[in-house]
């Protein structure tokens, strides 16, 4: 019975340490994607602006 429950809390702790590393990733991509859309914006209005001259 005290093996499994050891076994438990690592298995427990994997769990929690993986649900944060997948939601760190999860942000890292959010701001990534927040980050390329704003530099493709930048690029649209530089070339607007261009062919605007």
């Amino acid at each position: 019975m005290e093996n499994a429950q050891k076994w438990f809390r690592i298995l427990e702790g994997n769990a929690q340490a993986v649900t944060r590393t997948a939601e760190r990733l999860q942000t890292t991509a959010e701001q990534t994607g927040k980050g390329i859309q704003e530099s493709f914006s930048e690029a649209v209005t530089k070339m607007r602006d261009v062919y605007a001259a």
